[in-house]
């Protein structure tokens, strides 16, 4: 559409959705000229909102299925919520995507572990492959045929 492409170029990529600017552009069209997004219950968003951001301080570990039951509203507005709040539901819980300080050093600490633990693991098995592979270069004949029986 001519005037979503026109709008990205004069405001800004990602500015407004594709969608949104069909509503405003249906509206407009019925000469509806308030760009305010249309409450679609009873209840206002920053409502909403507020009970989602309450239910998972209470509970941070809550599926979107549980926030829904305590909350009320669709599962797609959880997870718009949860977006907006740069958090993801995985595995049945609510997972913020930003670390605290201690928690990076804590993740980085584990994974230089990790790390050193497999590291070690695959030195021993090399080093363990290396030598048989030696031995078994240096076996005579007579060494192999009694090596199968």
């Amino acid at each position: 559409m001519e005037t979503y492409r026109n709008i990205c170029e004069t405001i800004g990529e990602d500015i407004i959705s594709y969608k949104t600017a069909i509503t405003w552009f249906n509206n407009f069209k019925e000469e509806d000229y308030n760009p305010d997004d249309k409450s679609h219950s009873d209840r206002s968003r920053l409502d909403i909102d507020d009970d989602i951001t309450d239910v998972l301080e209470d509970e941070p570990r809550s599926s979107v299925r549980k926030v829904s039951s305590h909350t009320g509203p669709l599962f797609a507005t959880i997870f718009r919520h949860l977006k907006e709040s740069r958090r993801t539901a995985k595995y049945g819980q609510v997972i913020s995507h930003e670390l605290k300080d201690s928690q990076l050093k804590l993740s980085c600490d584990l994974s230089l572990n990790n790390f050193s633990l497999v590291a070690g693991i695959l030195c021993r098995d090399t080093a363990m492959y290396t030598s048989q592979g030696v031995n078994h270069a240096h076996k005579t004949d007579e060494d192999a045929v009694t090596d199968h029986t």
